[in-house]
């Protein structure tokens, strides 16, 4: 499965501080990173440069995966802005 990442705060970098991020994706491929915050744009985390969430629909992925705790609105608002993507809380996947 390729996997965008949407959110590079606080739990994005316990994950890949932690090496747990490899542990809850396992065999799956992170292809993008996006975040809303226009300052990490253009930023490169883990070989990929941060992307602002609107590139997000170019970018070939079967589902991307919010990492924020509080992302209720904002799963909804994924939702909605990529229908054709799966959109799943990190905090389900743990």
């Amino acid at each position: 499965m390729r996997i965008a990442l949407y959110g590079i705060g606080r739990n994005f970098e316990y994950f890949i501080r932690k090496k747990k991020l490899n542990e809850v994706l396992s065999d799956d491929s992170i292809v993008a990173l996006s975040d809303s915050d226009s300052a990490k744009w253009g930023l490169i985390r883990e070989e990929l440069v941060v992307l602002p969430p609107e590139q997000l629909e170019s970018v070939e992925c079967d589902c991307i995966i919010v990492t924020p705790d509080d992302s209720a609105k904002l799963l909804i608002d994924l939702k909605n802005a990529f229908s054709n993507k799966e959109i799943i809380s990190l905090i389900d996947l743990i």
